[in-house]
């Protein structure tokens, strides 16, 4: 079974971001965080969006050109 979402705690360990700054950016509009029961959750689709949204650094790649 495919995975559908990650509890908040498994973005903590896959980032290295805290629970604040996921908060934070989830007030900015940046990550969307869902309540499922008493869990914070990220659907993977709301996660990888979140993580291309991220700025690049250096010069563009070749693709990009």
């Amino acid at each position: 079974m495919e995975r559908r979402f990650y509890v908040l705690k498994q973005v903590m360990e896959i980032t290295g971001f805290s629970r604040a700054h996921l908060y934070n950016e989830n007030s900015r509009g940046k990550l969307v965080l869902k309540k499922a029961g008493g869990r914070t959750v990220v659907m993977v689709e709301d996660f990888e969006r979140w993580v291309e949204s991220f700025d690049h650094v250096g010069p563009p790649s070749k693709a990009a050109a």
